[in-house]
């Protein structure tokens, strides 16, 4: 089969790297695979962006006054004419917001072509936003919307028009939804916009060849991390970003015991930031945005344990891809997060934001090395059997088989 996977980027952030992986994934298994992006980073024949259409440029002053978001972006009703499109017996549809593309051209790009839409977040459930936390008016329509300035924000409340904009579009489309964790699969069954469609359950995979444990000391020397503290890990692509919960964790780590806070390093991934600017006095490493995934695993390798202070999140890389290293993870219980991190299995999870509970599950998990040893082997053996690329890729082959039978 030949499979035309759209989508946001092909290289940061979770739904660009879940996306690429399933790609060459597909491709190692003996499929034509391509992706289309609005913001491409690489230079590939396998890999190209949406087409523009000029009228964007003017529809942009307006369009985002109205409270709507994405509307403009008519290059996205031009795919068809691509020769990506034409090659491909099947769309795989991944992220679908952010100023590259319109959900109101769905209808044109499924007319020809079955499409399988891997949900990333909750936005195609919404008026707007991509998690609801605990607001449930997109189960009913939206309208009055209490988290406008959740991304991707709006200027004005248009959330009702929004949701029946979305209505409309999916009523003509043809579409099969897959969702990554349980969680989302609850929120999507309870949807009135995608319910109608067929939805199926399919967990992220990763090559569980590259993300594996790493001798622990090698690790660190490789890094330059000390040996005889412990490593917390933490990653997150925009610290800005309040859903990610970097406050959560500031706050758990300020009211560690002195003495304790100089048994410990933190290790962050993603944006660099300092810790000392948060007044923590902790001693801290940043490694940065890391593209390779052996320098990942090296990374993870190294920690003793991974924190995931998330205040929601549907089924996050970072977790997953540190249970393949066999390094345990902290987290709270909200979205799909639970599914990964299964309380003294292959971590620990705590109740929603409890900065309190988080504390003490540092000190808990940074004490007790038997248990971490204990955690660690349950981690690595639950990678391999439940999240392996091989099982991801032939569940969507099975899934493709079928959309393309007739």
């Amino acid at each position: 089969m030949n499979i035309l996977h759209i989508n946001t980027k092909d290289l940061s952030g979770g739904a660009a790297i879940s996306a690429l992986r399933l790609h060459r994934g597909l491709k190692t298994a003996g499929h034509g695979s391509s992706l289309m992006v609005g913001f491409p980073s690489t230079t590939s024949q396998e890999i190209t962006r949406i087409p523009y259409d000029w009228r964007t440029r003017w529809l942009h002053r307006l369009i985002p006054l109205t409270g709507l978001n994405y509307l403009e972006y008519l290059g996205s009703f031009k795919i068809p004419e691509t020769d990506f499109y034409k090659k491909a017996d099947i769309l795989n549809l991944h992220n679908l917001h952010r100023d590259f593309f319109s959900y109101l051209s769905l209808p044109k790009l499924t007319r020809e072509k079955p499409a399988v839409w891997t949900l990333h977040d909750m936005w195609p459930l919404t008026g707007h936003c991509a998690y609801s936390y605990d607001c449930g008016r997109w189960e009913t329509g939206c309208g009055k919307c209490p988290y406008l300035e959740n991304y991707p924000a709006v200027r004005r409340d248009a959330t009702k028009i929004e949701w029946k904009l979305k209505n409309k579009a999916y009523s003509r489309s043809r579409v099969t939804i897959v969702v990554p964790s349980k969680w989302l699969e609850v929120q999507a069954r309870r949807s009135m916009l995608i319910r109608h469609f067929s939805i199926h359950h399919i967990p992220h995979g990763l090559d569980t060849s590259t993300f594996l444990p790493i001798d622990k000391a090698l690790s660190r020397s490789a890094i330059g991390l000390p040996t005889d503290k412990t490593v917390l890990m933490f990653a997150a692509e925009d610290i800005s970003d309040r859903r990610k919960g970097l406050d959560l964790l500031i706050e758990a780590l300020k009211t560690l015991p002195e003495s304790f806070k100089s048994k410990l390093t933190l290790l962050s991934m993603g944006a660099s930031w300092d810790i000392n600017s948060y007044l923590v006095d902790i001693e801290s490493r940043s490694v940065g945005y890391i593209e390779s995934d052996r320098l990942k695993a090296l990374c993870f390798s190294a920690g003793d344990f991974y924190i995931h202070p998330a205040r929601s999140d549907n089924f996050p890389l970072m977790p997953l891809e540190s249970i393949a290293c066999g390094t345990p993870v902290i987290g709270f219980d909200v979205g799909g997060v639970g599914e990964l991190v299964r309380n003294d299995i292959t971590g620990l999870l705590l109740p929603p934001a409890d900065v309190e509970n988080l504390k003490e599950a540092i000190i808990r998990l940074a004490e007790d090395g038997t248990k971490r040893r204990a955690l660690s082997l349950n981690c690595r053996n639950i990678a391999e059997e439940e999240y392996s690329l091989e099982l991801q890729v032939g569940r969507y082959e099975a899934l493709y088989s079928e959309l393309t039978a007739g």
